[in-house]
């Protein structure tokens, strides 16, 4: 019985749930909720509302005894409204809801690595592809050491010609040439690799092309190396040479696809 019948006092639907709570004490933790082996103790216990402990290591979640004890409250305004109410909280498990909240939590860092995971290895991934493809570059610049543009002063000027100082330009042009060449050639990889905004195709003509001068460049430096007078007199022809390869190589837009062409 709820307090109120024993008080003579109104009841309603929320002295059923009463009932109802008592019945669910104790077929949750096998005993009842007041205990009295009279009328008179068991009147006593329920009007002071001494609601049995659970027993020791009872399975039972807290939230289930917390809904329990809400229907067995000494004031029907404190209790569940309707039994609907009372089922739709004993069926919510927030244990259920902390765990299924710490795995999107996890699942979501999951993810989070994983995506910062996937960038990292696509940025590792750029950064190789794009030292292989600049791989020429140090090729180009040991073939013109500054111990191979020392050589070639030297060649030149061994051939004792009253116009040999003036010839040593043809070196300073092929310093300008390489410079020119490694520029177009760091922009032409950037633009394939990382900005992926040049075609294949193009991409290929202008590493043919590129190829084509290094190798030019390289044959008239063995030339400069091994000059004679024959070769120094006709160095001004070579200067003009190479400095018409620096403005095609440095001229942006269809620049080594005239080199290409040519």
């Amino acid at each position: 019985m709820a307090p109120e019948l024993f008080l003579h006092a109104p009841a309603d639907a929320r002295s059923d749930l009463f009932a109802l709570c008592v019945t669910l004490h104790e077929a949750l933790y096998g005993q009842r909720p007041f205990r009295g082996k009279s009328y008179d103790d068991l009147k006593r216990a329920i009007l002071a509302a001494e609601i049995s402990p659970p027993p020791t290591n009872s399975p039972v979640p807290a939230h289930v005894r917390r809904a329990v004890l809400r229907g067995l409250a000494q004031d029907p305004a404190e209790r569940w409204s309707s039994v609907k109410d009372l089922l739709d909280e004993l069926d919510r498990d927030p244990e259920r809801t902390r765990r299924r909240g710490a795995v999107a939590t996890a699942l979501t860092a999951a993810l989070g690595l994983t995506a910062l995971a996937a960038w990292q290895w696509r940025d590792a991934r750029v950064a190789a592809d794009l030292a292989a493809c600049r791989a020429p570059e140090a090729e180009v610049a040991a073939l013109y050491s500054p111990e191979r543009r020392a050589a070639a002063r030297t060649a030149i000027l061994a051939t004792a010609l009253p116009y040999a100082a003036r010839s040593t330009d043809v070196v300073d042009a092929l310093d300008g040439f390489i410079r020119a060449w490694t520029d177009e050639h760091a922009a032409t990889c950037r633009a394939a690799v990382v900005d992926r905004a040049l075609a294949p195709d193009l991409r290929d003509l202008r590493e043919r092309c590129g190829e084509r001068q290094r190798a030019e460049v390289a044959a008239t430096l063995d030339v400069i190396l091994a000059a004679d007078t024959a070769v120094v007199e006709h160095l001004d022809q070579i200067v003009a040479h190479i400095q018409y390869g620096v403005w095609r190589t440095s001229t942006r837009g269809g620049d080594l696809h005239r080199a290409g062409a040519a």
